[in-house]
């Protein structure tokens, strides 16, 4: 996979699982039966894709990956160590899918893609030079150690293990990849959790069968005490926005109407609250931040560490999206790529939060990540 704009699927069905223990239940990801439990949340984000909802389909018991078009299938829940067993074919030579683990959700505008929040096992067709964009690398981090027949048109086997901080990539038998992340400064806070997923990206098409995943442990490790732990690897610079906000309930939901997201707008008789402040929702919140000059090929990703309730996140005016918890969980970061609408010098962020069911908003840390060399 390339650092393209990747469409999300989501898996809204209930895993078929045995009762049996952690180490032993399995949750099958795919049987080769029906799409039944999968819900196209593919988003237009204009100006780069166009609306598409035919990436996946099923022949003949098969997963079928539509080339050319991006998108991911996502596990509804998380996991921490885990076995995942998956047998995928290459239909030509520019075939090029993947497997994600430990990943965020693929937030709707964002492009904020699997393997920049947690890693992608890399599957296309490719000679033997070992690098950290051929087969069966930690796609962009790490090669593999060694060298898999990887034929065209053939059935293989991937199974990818995860153990604490360990990785470990078996490919038709054979160990290709052995790493362990605590042992490599740079990518040692990647959370030891997260979704996993099959993935496909422009190109040739890829099919999947026979996809499930065995739980290694009962527990998932604890969220790290840093929301954004992990993130700051791609990016060069990382913007704490302030945490003193303004705010103003909106219980008739007329704030966008009235221009609260416009940066004009004069909120000097909104009261005042800091980060994490709760309040009655429905609420507006604003804040402003300063920056210098930034490199017009960069991609800019504005993150928040959580928010009570639906979040739509405005900069400058700009709607840049919506968070919806029901979707993603609650209190998770979630982020999207701010830009094109963001200006050298004085920003405004506006934030609409809907609440939860008691009637509560909340916004959590705000950061503004800028990617390294662009």
């Amino acid at each position: 996979m390339k650092n393209f704009q990747i469409g999300l699927l989501l898996l809204s069905g209930v895993f078929i699982a045995s009762a049996q223990s952690a180490q032993t239940e399995k949750d099958i990801l795919f049987d080769g039966s029906n799409l039944e439990s999968l819900v196209a949340e593919w988003k237009v984000e204009d100006p780069y894709n166009e609306l598409r909802d035919s990436i996946w389909s099923i022949h003949d018991g098969v997963l079928h990956g539509k080339g050319g078009i991006y998108g991911w299938l996502r596990s509804k829940k998380r996991y921490g160590d885990f076995l995942l067993h998956a047998e995928y074919k290459l239909l030509d030579e520019n075939s090029n899918t993947g497997i994600s683990i430990r990943c965020d959700p693929y937030t709707p505008y964002s492009r904020m893609n699997p393997s920049r929040t947690g890693y992608e096992v890399q599957l296309i067709h490719g000679d033997e030079h070992l690098n950290e964009h051929g087969p069966f690398s930690l796609y962009r981090y790490v090669a593999p150690s060694v060298h898999s027949p990887n034929p065209i048109g053939e059935w293989h086997t991937i199974e990818i293990r995860c153990e604490g901080p360990v990785i470990q990539v078996t490919h038709n038998g054979d160990k290709v990849l052995e790493f362990d992340q605590s042992k490599d400064p740079k990518l040692k806070d990647i959370p030891l959790y997260g979704y996993v997923g099959l993935q496909t990206h422009g190109g040739g098409e890829a099919e999947f069968r026979n996809v499930w995943i065995q739980s290694l442990s009962d527990k998932i490790p604890p969220a790290p005490e840093n929301p954004f732990q992990g993130l700051t690897i791609n990016f060069s610079e990382l913007k704490k926005l302030g945490g003193d906000w303004k705010f103003k309930p909106d219980p008739k939901k007329e704030g966008a109407s009235d221009g609260w997201d416009n940066p004009r707008f004069d909120d000097t008789d909104w009261g005042s609250a800091k980060t994490g402040k709760e309040v009655t929702a429905p609420a507006w919140f604003r804040t402003q931040f300063e920056i210098g000059p930034v490199n017009p090929k960069a991609d800019v990703y504005l993150y928040f560490a959580s928010a009570r309730g639906k979040a739509h996140v405005y900069l400058n005016g700009r709607e840049l999206g919506l968070y919806d918890p029901t979707l993603e969980g609650e209190s998770q970061r979630f982020g999207f790529r701010a830009d094109r609408y963001l200006d050298e010098g004085s920003n405004t962020v506006a934030v609409f939060l809907e609440g939860d069911e008691g009637g509560k908003a909340s916004l959590g840390q705000a950061i503004l990540l800028i990617e390294k060399n662009p």
